[in-house]
């Protein structure tokens, strides 16, 4: 049995996050760099099942009424402002992480959608946008039947 040291985990670890960074940044628009670059940029991750495509992004403490969902050209993008928290004037913060701001997220649909039949839902801070999968008719070959004259 092979016992693994505390510090090779951590370096896994480690080389992960790292992956993930560079993964990110391969899909992230020029747009999104400038975003992400002032401030806050939400979590996102798609789930690709044989009848749907399911995109959930993390939006706490966003108010539905100021997102923007657009969908074309095989992308989707959130836009909205995630309000700042209200400080009290006698307190002073010693710790100030969580991201605040206007926002513009735009991810790359991996697979055809019927964006007409999308369906998005704001529940818990957690927002939903489900899209049915259509089947891909680009590339493949398509069989035309030869008759006779």
């Amino acid at each position: 049995m092979v016992k693994v040291f505390g510090p090779l985990v951590e370096m896994a670890r480690l080389h992960n996050e790292i992956n993930k960074i560079f993964e990110s940044l391969l899909e992230v628009s020029p747009e999104d760099s400038l975003k992400a670059a002032s401030g806050w940029v939400p979590s996102v991750d798609i789930l690709e099942a044989p009848e749907q495509l399911t995109v959930s992004v993390e939006l706490p403490g966003v108010d539905p009424r100021r997102l923007t969902l657009a969908v074309g050209s095989g992308q989707m993008t959130i836009r909205g402002e995630k309000p700042r928290t209200a400080s009290v004037r006698s307190a002073r913060y010693h710790c100030l992480e969580r991201g605040h701001g206007a926002f513009a997220r735009t991810v790359h649909l991996p697979v055809p959608v019927n964006t007409h039949q999308a369906r998005a839902i704001l529940k818990e801070g957690l927002l939903t946008v489900s899209f049915p999968r259509v089947s891909n008719r680009r590339g493949q070959p398509i069989e035309i039947p030869v008759t006779t004259e």
